[in-house]
């Protein structure tokens, strides 16, 4: 079975306030993007119908079991001082919040990442106000008795605004403000955190309490969903037979302009 779910996110300047609230069934943080939230219910419905390897499937793309790569790509602008230090930054931010349940690995080889860092003077599909954008799909595919999952993607990080270079400061917030995607966090109104609009003078160095405690708990449900899971499989005694692989494919858009709230879309 084969599941597409590439999905996109700007990063954006605008000075909004305010708290997006959504609809909240599972008791999941409202930071945590709606395509996590659904990859969980998903995998909870496929648990009940005992469709376990579509379950596992799902729980280890939020998981990211083996880790998630990341490496600069070299088809893009080479990185400046600033750029490099606001990488390794926005690294480090991840890492100190999440300590040992950091899935996120940087490499030097960008022929053995899930996902490539590259440094544009424009960034992709956006208007002229997003310094950030993230696309990311994961593939997966499964029958009774297995699963894979293949990750891929891009992160496009503009190197100036309004023709100003940015600073390692501005660098750590946009590149922090992506990998914030990747680990399930979706975009905010409110200025003066990592997943709200960026304010170019005051660059926020990493997420918050609330933003890594969204990614903390999400990755707690999905791991204690995956312990259930296993446990299922084990005391069903499946059979090995192989069967067919099956497939569906969804998609999600996310985009953000000065002054508006995003806008959300599938497609």
């Amino acid at each position: 079975m084969f599941a597409a779910l590439p999905f996109t996110l700007a990063l954006i300047t605008s000075p909004q306030s305010g708290w997006e609230t959504k609809s909240n069934t599972t008791k999941i943080p409202f930071e945590v993007h709606n395509a996590v939230v659904k990859a969980l219910q998903e995998a909870t419905e496929a648990q009940t119908k005992r469709d376990y390897q579509l379950s596992l499937a799902l729980l280890h793309g939020i998981i990211y079991n083996d880790g998630v790569k990341i490496a600069i790509d070299p088809d893009g602008l080479t990185p400046t001082p600033a750029a490099r230090q606001g990488l390794t930054n926005a690294l480090n931010s991840w890492e100190k919040a999440l300590e040992k349940d950091n899935p996120i690995q940087f490499i030097s080889d960008p022929t053995k990442a899930h996902l490539t860092l590259q440094f544009v003077d424009k960034v992709p599909r956006s208007g002229h106000d997003a310094l950030g954008l993230i696309e990311l799909k994961k593939r997966y595919s499964w029958n009774r008795t297995r699963y894979e999952i293949e990750i891929s993607g891009t992160i496009y990080v503009q190197t100036h605004f309004n023709r100003i270079p940015l600073t390692s400061s501005q660098f750590t917030e946009v590149i922090a403000h992506e990998l914030g995607h990747l680990l399930g966090l979706d975009d905010l109104n409110q200025t003066g955190q990592l997943m709200g609009p960026m304010i170019l003078d005051q660059p926020v160095s990493g997420p918050n309490a609330r933003e890594t405690y969204a990614v903390q708990i999400v990755r707690y449900h999905a791991k204690t969903q995956w312990n259930t899971v296993v446990d299922l499989i084990n005391a069903s005694k499946q059979s090995q037979t192989e069967a067919e692989f099956l497939s569906y494919e969804q998609e999600y858009l996310a985009t953000c302009t000065v002054g508006g709230p995003c806008k959300y879309g599938k497609h």
